[in-house]
């Protein structure tokens, strides 16, 4: 059978408690079992060369064994075999469960006693950076917003993101779970108090797992934690951790059930989840921010580092096809986070993405409130207009710097854009400016498709730790600028190479809103590294659109699809996109992709390759 081992840290002695929920007598399922007996049933065994490490063993065959250990990790198992390694001395309650056909039935208490410290369960990074290490302890203060790491002390994430989604700009500290971030506010606008920043929480490996967590007043309350440093698992026992007192009643607990979503040396962020039922709002993680004492003590801030555009932005961004640039703002994804290095927080491709408290409104999509930025560069005027419903809300003129910088004479005004009581709002930053965060453009002409501009975010400080991001699209003469479809290649150095790209619109869509294209890369390479097709803008309009791939040649040999391993769709069927959210995408040789990767020789061509893509709208 095979072992199940679990890395426990809750190492104090615990009065075990059964709810009557838990007692055989409560279940009526049909014949009950009688009570397991220890050495005949299953088996508690301290090993002979560990005795820190007990095995516990179940004898009876085909019926499912559980085990009860509160004083030890998570306070539960299931399975044959399970190995618990204790680290510190005390006296541990077990207690062996059975299922049977009227219901669990429970063993008698066994108790097993360590008497001494064993400091290989609790050694490695993770124990190391936590606290300490074995014999040792560390202190975590509240991240305040000023010490190079996070925004503040609270984040709020999407309740699926896990510490594999946990990413941050190079160069940079500022962890947060790739498109899973939902809102970074500073503290000030999350409700944060000195007395919350003023709290500390010290975990100590001397002698056992313990935690202290002390208050603005200096009130002490220690209690015994458990962490898992595969899983990121965290509960502490008799203690609540350091949290923002505002979320006080939202949440089921503040000792247990929480993650460890990222920590290292000098950075700590926990998380636990909004109870909907206690706190009137949809489940998210409640993230709360620490950095060390020590790092703190010795901080020396410094001006953050900026982002750089790309060479040529300024012709993509401002050159389009007429001195009348229209912009108007995407009805899909109006708006999102980034960060200082301008990076994108979430990846919400439609309304219904953003979770309920930031939603955008409804109805931006339609006539009578439709938002566009009208931009005159004619003769160097320079002059824009804001309007809403067709009608000028403010105008004025506008200068733009070298570093993407938009500067509004008049501001934007303060237009309603959607969150719990239309908190979030469309207008320039307090400088009167909107940044150049991000664009993409239209292979065949140039110019820009969608444009991200961000107006920056302070803190009560005066402190930059984000943008506000606003989604525009390009209208030219009246029409929005065409889908343009495009094969793309690369070779192991990224050398890329293109088909001629196609432009296309709805129109040229036959009855069932769907279009066949063959598109023909011409050239040649013995290093292929990866392909992809992608339908550029195509989402943005029709977010249900897929792509499917029918068929594709090298050098006129037609390959088996049936035997190839490409990328079409999410794993909840949903069409995958490429570098912006509004591209859809199907990735042929796909180099992150082990399975994929492993077809390159297939790919090596030295005259063409050609597709056959299908596109259908699906709306």
């Amino acid at each position: 059978m095979k072992t199940n081992k679990y890395l426990y840290s809750l190492i104090a002695a615990v009065v075990l408690l059964f709810t009557a929920a838990c007692s055989p007598d409560d279940y009526d399922m049909g014949p009950q079992a009688a009570k397991p007996v220890l050495g005949t049933d299953f088996t508690v065994v301290q090993d002979a060369a560990n005795p820190n490490l007990v095995h516990l063993t179940n004898l009876k065959t085909g019926y499912n064994a559980f085990w009860v250990h509160p004083g030890v990790g998570t306070g539960h198992s299931q399975g044959d075999n399970v190995d618990l390694q204790i680290a510190f001395p005390g006296t541990y309650k077990i207690v062996y469960g059975v299922g049977s056909e009227g219901g669990v039935v429970y063993s008698d208490t066994v108790s097993v006693t360590i008497n001494d410290m064993y400091a290989g369960f609790v050694t490695g990074d993770s124990w190391t950076n936590l606290a300490g290490g074995a014999g040792n302890s560390k202190t975590w203060i509240p991240d305040n917003g000023h010490y190079g790491m996070k925004q503040g002390f609270y984040s709020c994430f999407d309740p699926t993101a896990t510490p594999a989604d946990m990413t941050h700009d190079e160069g940079s500290n500022n962890w947060y779970a790739k498109d899973k971030t939902w809102w970074e506010p500073s503290n000030s606008d999350a409700g944060i108090i000195d007395d919350d920043l003023a709290q500390t929480m010290t975990f100590s490996l001397k002698g056992s797992a313990q935690v202290t967590v002390t208050d603005a007043s200096g009130n002490e309350t220690t209690g015994t934690f458990a962490f898992d440093p595969n899983t990121g698992a965290l509960s502490a026992n008799g203690v609540e951790f350091a949290h923002g007192a505002w979320a006080n009643g939202k949440s089921k607990s503040f000792s247990t059930d929480f993650v460890v979503l990222h920590l290292d040396e000098n950075q700590l962020m926990i998380a636990n989840k909004r109870d909907p039922a206690l706190s009137g709002e949809g489940e998210c993680w409640y993230v709360w921010n620490f950095v060390s004492k020590e790092y703190a003590d010795n901080y020396h801030e410094t001006v953050p580092s900026d982002y750089t555009l790309p060479d040529g932005w300024n012709n993509a961004v401002t050159k389009q096809t007429s001195s009348n640039i229209t912009w108007v703002l995407n009805e899909n994804t109006p708006y999102d986070w980034f960060t200082t290095l301008g990076d994108r927080k979430n990846s919400y491709k439609v309304n219904g993405d953003y979770p309920a408290f930031i939603r955008p409104l409804a109805n931006l999509g339609e006539d009578a409130h439709k938002i566009t930025l009208e931009m005159n560069t004619l003769n160097n005027a320079n002059t824009y207009k804001v309007k809403q419903g067709g009608k000028v809300v403010v105008s004025g003129t506008f200068t733009l710097d070298d570093k993407g910088n938009y500067t509004f004479s008049d501001g934007l005004g303060d237009l309603d854009l959607g969150g719990s009581g239309n908190w979030i709002k469309f207008s320039a930053d307090k400088n009167k400016q909107l940044r150049v965060l991000s664009y993409d453009t239209n292979t065949a002409t140039g110019k820009t498709n969608n444009l991200w501009l961000g107006a920056r975010e302070y803190d009560n400080d005066g402190n930059l730790y984000q943008y506000r991001g606003y989604h525009f699209t390009a209208v030219t003469y009246g029409d929005v600028i065409p889908y343009t479809a495009q094969l793309a290649y690369f070779d192991n150095g990224f050398t890329f190479q293109y088909s001629d790209p196609i432009d296309f619109n709805d129109d040229e869509l036959n009855a069932k809103k769907t279009k066949q294209f063959t598109v023909t890369l011409n050239g040649a390479s013995d290093a292929p590294y990866g392909i992809y097709f992608d339908v550029l803008n195509i989402l943005q309009d029709h977010p249900n659109a897929t792509l499917t791939l029918d068929a594709i040649s090298v050098d006129g040999k037609a390959l088996d699809l049936s035997t190839l391993t490409y990328t079409q769709r999410n794993e909840d069927g949903t069409q995958f996109t490429g570098d912006l959210p509004t591209a859809a995408r199907i990735y042929i040789l796909n180099p992150w992709n082990p399975e994929s990767a492993a077809s390159t020789d297939l790919y090596k061509f030295t005259n063409n390759i050609t597709i056959k893509v299908t596109v259908a709208l699906n709306d």
